[in-house]
Order: C-alpha cells, then structure tokens, then sequence
C-alpha cells in the first residue's frame, strides 16, 4: 500500500495530535493526583497538630 504525500503527512499529522493529546492528559492526571497527594499531606500534618495539642492540654 503505497500513501501518496498528502496522505503521509495527514498521517504523521494526526499521530503528532494524538501524541500531544495523550501527552496532555497524563500531565493533568499526574498534577492532579501529585494535588490531591499535597493536600491530604496538609490535612495529615493538621489532624496530627490538634490532636498532639489536645493531649498536652489535659
């Protein structure tokens, strides 16, 4: 099977898009699990404030 110029381009076109697509979804996942992993970190280090401060006050 033989692609005639356009075609190879369209091609290599289309594989480049979904190349940056894919790209561009596995970023945003890793950032929003790498956010959701800072924030439970936050609450971790708050819950265990609170309740190291309520022990030392009774």
């Amino acid at each position: 099977m033989h692609l005639s110029a356009g075609a190879t381009v369209a091609a290599i076109g289309a594989g480049t898009v979904a190349v940056l697509v894919i790209g561009a979804v596995l970023v945003g996942m890793f950032l929003a699990i790498s956010i959701t992993a800072g924030s439970l970190v936050v609450v971790a280090l708050v819950a265990r404030s609170l309740l190291n401060s309520s022990h030392t006050q009774r």
